[in-house]
């Protein structure tokens, strides 16, 4: 089986799933080894954009955002002053607290937080609390959303009203977005709930979920398997796909959306 993408202005590309779409769309951050990224940042890639030159790659399956990984601060740690050439980097608290610093500017985070750091913009992330800080972070490169960002964001969906609770039957919105040319949210479903099945055209576009909290059941196609905490998966085109809540809990997802119609690639 496989699976082809539309890239916009009539380009498309296809790759192959090996008849196993949960197997090449959802990945988990354990399946990737350690790197050390910001000095003292151990990180571990989830899924990174497809390879016209390698389309087996695993995990590599998003078309717009460069990669969504997982990455850790130790207690009593901070990383070292970084900035990025070429591409905005946006991190998402997924538990833990810290501060971020950007020049003058200090600012506490926790979980919940979501924080923009703009291309070339020196940023240093400290733990100073007792528990690991860990993060969700998320790369931009493409030039259209690099010009217009110049300052640092942030944003924690604690302190926003909730936006819906009838998304697609029962999705929970909890709205936190910093721009970045990436439409984020925290989504969540509530116990014993379902959301309604629907699937994506063919346009060039990435829908992320990242599971933040409880253990679903994912339905992808004809295919259906648990989606734990760590694990995220990119929607294929034209495939049904829905995530089901059967516990007792709330349920949340971190969801990512990236368009790039009608662009081609950086």
């Amino acid at each position: 089986m496989s699976v082809t993408w539309g890239l916009g202005l009539g380009a498309t590309i296809t790759f192959p799933s090996n008849g196993n779409l949960l197997g090449t769309y959802m990945r988990g951050w354990w399946q990737s080894p350690a790197e050390a990224t910001h000095g003292r940042l151990l990180e571990r890639e989830v899924l990174s954009r497809v390879d016209p030159d390698n389309p087996g790659k695993p995990g590599a399956v998003l078309l717009c955002v460069r990669r969504i990984s997982r990455a850790i601060l130790d207690a009593h740690t901070s990383t070292v002053p970084t900035a990025h050439e070429g591409f905005l980097e946006v991190m998402y608290v997924a538990s833990g607290a810290g501060r971020v610093e950007v020049g003058d500017r200090r600012c506490e985070v926790r979980e919940g937080s979501m924080m923009l750091f703009p291309a070339k913009m020196t940023h240093t992330i400290i733990n100073d609390g007792d528990e690991p800080l860990e993060l969700i972070v998320m790369l931009n490169d493409y030039a259209r959303d690099l010009e217009p960002e110049k300052e640092f964001k942030h944003s924690n969906y604690h302190d926003n009203p909730i936006a819906a609770t009838t998304w697609h039957w029962h999705h929970i919105g909890y709205p936190v977005n910093v721009g970045a040319g990436l439409g984020t949210q925290v989504i969540g479903i509530d116990a014993m709930q379902i959301a309604e099945p629907h699937a994506h055209g063919p346009a060039k576009s990435d829908e992320v979920w990242y599971q933040l909290k409880g253990t679903s059941l994912l339905l992808l196609g004809n295919e259906i398997a648990r989606q734990k905490p760590g694990q995220a998966f990119n929607c294929p085109p034209n495939t049904p796909h829905t995530s089901i809540n059967d516990s007792c809990e709330l349920m949340k997802w971190l969801y990512i959306n990236m368009r790039g119609l009608g662009q081609t690639w950086p």
